[in-house]
């Protein structure tokens, strides 16, 4: 009766389930990253910025520097993270383990200074938001990030009230413009109105509109709306955040693992050959020198057959060596792999033929 072997799956043998969906993730995050960037730059071409790079003035204050900086850096990472996880690519996935250390520790770094000098981050939010109302007009980018803030998120205006647009030149109220001791449509509250009223907040910081300011615009300045807001979000802001910091973390574990996995396997299988073939060989060597050797005898038909024997063994392990490593290996160590065992080959038979065809020989 034939004796069945169980096959146990090897320690060092790469989890298909670990790689692809390593390998998932990251084209998500790739492809995310590619957004963000086709989008900065498109930003950039329509306020041909790419033709003349001084009209970045304030790096600040640019919503499509910030898109590209952060697409560029997703973009690469991820494409590290695809291609070192597909292809088991040791050098890429310690690139991705590296950038999503630095990045973790970054925020980390960033979190515990923000809760230790919060005063001085609110004094610094303070002064970009500032800075956005000065150059509300300068930048098409930029206005839409206000707008955006003030009418879709925070329902806000100005920096601590309606007031601070006086410091913009065209909603300053000795502004000759039409738009002089006004604000931003983007400071009025909705209405039921089917066509939206963009002249809804002119002459809304006169005295003239005291009755009814409250009822058209939003008076609570972005500043003291965001601190509500973050108040009461504060949980799913922090469940977020830790998620993100979760999905990092495990993720770099998942890169380190394949990365050791992939490492081991790709040279476990070499060393069983070469350990095999210098215990196999070592041996006779051993022999042969404690032998005495008295005098020449001429070879006997059973020596030349025992030693074409041996050659012919040590083909036979040679070839079997050289197709488990073109089966495991990737294509960067092969020739690393094969010229290591032609060096080994020709120390132990220099007389050996290495130029056989596999085909033609069973393979023990």
């Amino acid at each position: 009766m034939p004796r069945i072997r169980k096959r146990r799956r090897d320690r060092t043998e790469v989890s298909c389930c670990i790689k692809y969906l390593m390998f998932a993730f990251n084209v998500v995050f790739w492809l995310f990253g590619g957004s963000l960037l086709a989008v900065g730059l498109w930003a950039w071409t329509e306020k041909d910025t790419l033709a003349n790079f001084s009209k970045l003035t304030n790096i600040a204050l640019d919503p499509a520097l910030i898109f590209n900086l952060i697409g560029l850096t997703m973009f690469i990472i991820g494409f590290a993270g695809c291609v070192g996880s597909l292809r088991e690519n040791i050098c890429l996935l310690l690139f991705f383990m590296i950038a999503l250390g630095i990045i973790f520790f970054l925020e980390l770094l960033l979190g515990i200074l923000g809760f230790v000098y919060k005063d001085w981050v609110r004094d610094q939010i303070e002064s970009q938001v500032k800075n956005m109302i000065v150059n509300y007009r300068d930048d098409a980018d930029l206005q839409n990030l206000v707008d955006w803030v003030q009418q879709d998120w925070l329902g806000c205006c100005g920096v601590h009230s309606y007031k601070d647009w006086e410091a913009n030149i065209y909603f300053n109220c000795s502004s000759p413009g039409v738009e002089a001791c006004g604000v931003p449509f983007s400071c009025c509250k909705p209405t039921d109105e089917v066509i939206f009223n963009r002249h809804c907040g002119y002459d809304m910081m006169k005295t003239s509109h005291d009755y009814d300011r409250n009822i058209q615009i939003y008076t609570m300045g972005c500043i003291p709306s965001g601190e509500k807001w973050l108040e009461s979000n504060l949980f799913p802001v922090a469940g977020v955040a830790v998620g993100v910091v979760l999905l990092q973390k495990s993720t770099c574990l998942d890169a380190q693992n394949l990365s050791a996995r992939s490492l081991a396997e790709n040279y476990g299988v070499f060393s069983a050959c070469s350990s095999h073939l210098k215990s196999y060989y070592g041996g006779a060597v051993k022999d042969e020198k404690k032998t005495p050797i008295k005098k020449k005898r001429p070879k006997t038909s059973s020596r030349v057959k025992s030693s074409n024997t041996q050659e012919q063994n040590s083909l036979q392990w040679y070839m079997k060596c050289l197709q488990i490593t073109h089966e495991t290996s990737p294509s960067h160590v092969l020739a690393r792999k094969e010229n290591w065992m032609a060096e080994m080959m020709e120390q132990i038979n220099p007389s050996l033929e290495k130029t056989a065809d596999l085909s033609e020989i069973d393979l023990p």
